[in-house]
């Protein structure tokens, strides 16, 4: 009888173990889970926050200022991630028949430059620049960009004042734009920005 007990306690030692083994792994994989889904979120998060500096400049209605707010946003992100091409992002200017380039690669050190072909200017220099000045600094050549447009000899800069109902509205006479879907591109292996192309445009309101 004494045997037949001892027995009952040894099977009855092994089951709360075997069962409290199992709550113990059951916990142990319920708290990976929440960690991991937890990572992937910041992962996630991470992600939307750095590409939304980004996507805030896939409109129509950006300004010179704002082309040169984004190409210093740029510069700095690839001195950030070294010149790596699976994170450094491209911009490229269009204006009429030029293009200007700020590449993912380190060929410029100086974030204020923008590549003209492969001549180094001072990104600044397009905002006093005039399109179709008789000496035809920035290539226009016809006067107009994109067909949107004749051009007369006005800066990039060039802006007014209009009153509207709420009170004054400041207007820019070209404007830049995301032009086609291709020219927003996206690494496909890590989904970040790695391509942004702007072409100006005479803006409709002016």
């Amino acid at each position: 009888m004494e045997n037949a007990s001892k027995a009952l306690f040894i099977a009855a030692g092994v089951f709360l173990g075997i069962m409290l083994l199992t709550v113990m792994i059951y916990v142990f994989r319920q708290g990976a889970s929440v960690n991991q889904s937890y990572d992937q979120k910041q992962i996630s998060l991470q992600l939307e926050l750095y590409n939304s500096r980004f996507e805030k400049f896939d409109r129509s209605n950006n300004t010179i200022i704002d082309v040169i707010s984004l190409c210093n946003l740029a510069f700095d992100t690839n001195k950030e991630c070294d010149f790596d091409k699976a994170s450094a992002v491209q911009v490229e200017v269009k204006i009429g028949s030029k293009s200007y380039i700020l590449p993912n690669t380190n060929k410029i050190n100086d974030r204020n430059k923008i590549l003209d072909g492969t001549k180094e200017i001072t990104i600044y220099n397009l905002v006093d620049y005039t399109l179709n000045n008789g000496t035809d600094k920035l290539g226009i050549g016809s006067g107009t960009i994109e067909g949107d447009g004749d051009l007369p000899t006005d800066k990039l800069s060039n802006t007014k004042l209009v009153k509207t109902d709420t009170g004054t509205k400041t207007i820019y006479k070209y404007l830049f734009k995301v032009a086609k879907t291709e020219d927003f591109e996206y690494n496909p292996h890590n989904n970040k920005v790695i391509k942004i192309k702007l072409t100006a445009y005479c803006n409709p309101e002016w």
